[in-house]
């Protein structure tokens, strides 16, 4: 039996039998309560994929500038580095942080839990990459990478001539993984299966 509180008004609900197949709601507001995310072995999938993606993104070309006839070849770890360069170390710190260490974290971490749990199996560990995959799940915005790709290069329209490269397309199925391996991953199941085994 499980005892859950209802995060949008308090009631305390009891679950007899817990199923991590269905979706539990709450008597009182019809808020979900327990809801169970995809199969761990998709969502291990998913995550292995943009693991690989993000690697080729960060080291491929994303596009080169051509401006008063020298062109300039751009990765995503040689735009963090040239921000820096140029004095902006704060944002070059802050793009690093959020739009590349942080994806790459929490991408680890749900490989790191899910691997064991597909053999059926949990490590001592596990709990706290939990902790730690909640804390820096709000903070992981790889997007926000990509959004300034796009500014620039429509900042720079006017006096350069810039062409994409393979690396905006492995940047962008990156981001359709990471997305999809977030989503469908819920912690939830995993600390449900510890009342469970309780």
């Amino acid at each position: 039996m499980l005892n859950k509180a209802c995060a949008e008004c308090g009631v305390i609900v009891e679950i007899k039998n817990l199923n991590t197949k269905y979706t539990y709601k709450c008597p009182r507001c019809n808020y979900t309560i327990v809801s169970s995310g995809e199969r761990f072995s998709y969502i291990l999938s998913m995550s292995a994929t943009a693991l690989l993606f993000f690697i080729s993104a960060c080291f491929l070309p994303l596009m080169t500038f051509e401006i008063g006839g020298s062109s300039i070849s751009v990765t995503v770890i040689d735009a963090i580095t040239k921000m820096g360069y140029e004095g902006y170390w704060i944002i070059s710190i802050l793009s690093l942080y959020v739009g590349v260490v942080l994806p790459l974290v929490v991408i680890s971490l749900i490989i790191l839990i899910l691997v064991p749990r597909s053999f059926n199996y949990s490590t001592d560990s596990e709990r706290a990459y939990l902790k730690v995959y909640t804390m820096l799940r709000p903070w992981a915005m790889a997007e926000v990478y990509m959004l300034a790709i796009v500014v620039s290069a429509i900042k720079l329209k006017a006096v350069a001539i810039f062409t994409l490269h393979s690396g905006v397309l492995f940047f962008i199925l990156f981001l359709v993984a990471f997305y999809a391996s977030i989503i469908w991953f819920n912690p939830e199941d995993i600390w449900q299966k510890y009342e469970i085994q309780k």
